[in-house]
């Protein structure tokens, strides 16, 4: 579910469902690097640290399954497309 797309109440339903059992769903929360960057200057805290600490937070609190960092994932996607250039 991306905030974007629904509300954050929706969100929060969704996470009290998962978490009383009556649905069987996971929660994955990403956040940009964009939005880490900011958040972090905001508080001082270094970007991995924070994620990490978002990561406890959301996990604990909401019963998120899992908390990501969009970065690695576009890096992995950069690796992907230059190996198929190179092997073109």
């Amino acid at each position: 579910m991306l905030i974007e797309e629904q509300s954050f109440q929706k969100l929060l339903s969704k996470a009290e469902e998962a978490r009383t059992g009556s649905a069987s769903s996971r929660i994955v929360i990403a956040f940009s690097q964009q939005s880490l960057a900011s958040v972090s200057a905001l508080s001082g805290e270094p970007p991995g640290r924070l994620l990490r600490r978002l990561a406890t937070l959301l996990k604990q609190e909401l019963g998120a399954t899992y908390v990501i960092d969009m970065g690695s994932a576009q890096q992995l996607c950069l690796q992907e497309a230059c190996q198929e250039f190179v092997h073109r």
